[in-house]
């Protein structure tokens, strides 16, 4: 796990960043061929390897990144299902066009041109979203479930047991209930049941 400024950053974390950086990338490579047409190769290398170019990708990773975090977009206990993910990505990517729009204003050099800009948009939105959506899909978005221990046989527990149960997309698992006094041990509430009394909480965990 890396650590930044004393901070621990998680290795899935880096993970999806890498991912979101290269999908932003892509698309901004993509827009630029199709801006130039397939036919002026030497015009496409030429801008993209002008040094312009490094602090104009860079820029739009930089948002876009921090757009992607701030609506959640890596906190997967927030967004876990299709339609939390599909309304999050485009909050987050008008904010960051809003941005987007305030830094080229302040130094125009920066901006791409309307043409790579339009075409960058939707591709950008289109395959970060294809790429998360997949993902969901595959259950794949918190690896290992996590496992919870419920303390206390009353109504609340026995809710939050049925609404975990219910969203398995939160990849959690309910390995059992904790009687307050201990009377009940093996007595099934949801599935599983009691395996054991909250003096033995400890020994359990």
């Amino acid at each position: 796990m890396l650590k930044i400024g004393g901070q621990k950053v998680p290795t899935s974390l880096l993970f999806l960043l890498g991912i979101d950086a290269i999908v932003i990338v892509f698309g901004l490579v993509i827009a630029t061929i199709a801006r130039f047409s397939v036919n002026h190769y030497g015009s496409v290398l030429a801008y993209l390897g002008a040094w312009q170019s490094f602090y104009r990708f860079a820029v739009v990773i930089a948002v876009c990144v921090v757009a992607l975090y701030f609506n959640d977009l890596y906190d997967f206990r927030v967004v876990a299902t299709r339609s939390e993910i599909v309304v999050r990505l485009f909050q987050a990517y008008g904010v960051a066009c809003l941005a987007l729009a305030v830094c080229y204003y302040i130094e125009p050099d920066f901006g791409f041109g309307r043409g790579i800009a339009a075409l960058a948009a939707p591709l950008i939105v289109g395959l970060t979203l294809g790429w998360r959506l997949v993902w969901c899909e595959n259950n794949r978005w918190m690896g290992r479930s996590e496992r919870m221990l419920i303390l206390g046989t009353g109504p609340t527990g026995i809710a939050l047991a049925h609404d975990i149960l219910s969203r398995p997309e939160l990849q959690l698992k309910v390995v059992g209930f904790l009687d307050e006094k201990g009377e009940n041990i093996g007595m099934s509430l949801v599935n599983p049941g009691i395996i054991g009394g909250a003096a033995d909480i400890e020994e359990i965990v």
